[in-house]
């Protein structure tokens, strides 16, 4: 399940008066049946939702509903606004907040609302990583470039200065959207792979741009072959599973689960399907029964007879 989507389903509970299941699957891409796993996890986190039934049914929030509030900071405005633009969610609704956020003055700012304890949103990192991303921060706000050693996902180091304009969470990775300036072009950074950053004393004058983070999905799987895999799965690795491929992927036969699925074949399929244990069972294709056999082997023999 994203918080990116199920943040972004609440904002578009509370900007209109009635959304349905065909509405929230469209604009978000996704079958009815999750969208009512995230609206049963929005009634559970405490919002309160009404639902409508007949022909132009669906659901509401309770028109009395306030969030519970305190006012944000100086540091904590320039987050949000951050954090905002470097959304999965960018459509015209979030341009128009970002425009009107950005517009309003240093002693307006104090009065903006949004903290709620019946939603909690986590995004704890660990303590290197939350370096990077206020470090990755004050150059953004500064607009300072950046000069970082990275690692590629071949394996390669690579030193890179780039003009940082977005930190975006998708999948519970952060990422930098920068301009490099070898590559003349705008780009996806995994921040998890900036071993060493420093913020440079060179200011640069923001380019236009525009957050696509569907690109990032497409940079990891492009040019990678396809294939469509068959898995058995056990009560066990159920959940996971779902996860993983989304429930509407996953079916019932007899006692067990069948999953049917086109994912990139790669070496993290293979490290997906090993990270369920005996949870799952490879049915098809052949060629990935044998990786996953083979990388087995290889697990056992380093631990000796």
């Amino acid at each position: 399940m994203q918080v990116s989507v199920l943040v972004g389903i609440l904002t578009t509970m509370l900007s209109n008066d009635i959304v349905n299941a065909t509405m929230l699957s469209e604009k978000y891409e996704l079958s009815k049946r999750t969208i009512y796993r995230y609206i049963t996890v929005l009634g559970e986190a405490g919002v309160p939702i009404v639902s409508h039934s007949g022909r132009n049914g669906g659901w509401s929030i309770l028109s009395t509903y306030k969030l519970r509030s305190m006012y944000f900071t100086k540091e904590e405005y320039s987050r949000m606004l951050l954090v905002i633009k470097g959304s999965a969610l960018q459509d015209g609704v979030t341009k128009s907040v970002v425009d009107k956020l950005s517009g309003m003055s240093n002693s307006a700012y104090n009065s903006i609302v949004l903290q709620s304890k019946q939603l909690i949103v986590d995004t704890s990192i660990n303590e290197k990583l939350q370096e990077r991303v206020d470090t990755l921060q004050k150059a953004l706000n500064t607009n300072k470039v950046i000069v970082m050693e990275y690692h590629s996902q071949k394996g390669e180091t690579l030193v890179r200065s780039a003009e940082p304009y977005a930190l975006v969470l998708k999948n519970d990775q952060w990422y930098l959207y920068a301009y490099c300036l070898l590559r003349n072009d705008f780009r996806y950074f995994k921040i998890a792979r900036i071993a060493n950053l420093t913020v440079s004393e060179h200011t640069f004058r923001p380019r236009p741009f525009d957050v696509d983070c569907a690109a990032i999905e497409s940079d990891m799987v492009r040019g990678k072959q396809r294939c469509e895999i068959i898995l058995t799965v056990y009560p066990e690795a159920l959940t996971d599973v779902e996860e993983w491929l989304g429930i509407e992927q996953v079916a019932k036969v007899g006692e067990q689960y069948t999953a049917r699925a086109e994912v990139p074949y790669d070496d993290l399929l293979i490290k997906r399907i090993l990270s369920f244990g005996s949870g799952v069972r490879v049915e098809r294709p052949t060629q990935l029964i044998d990786d996953v056999r083979q990388r087995c082997k290889d697990i056992v023999s380093i631990y000796g007879d």
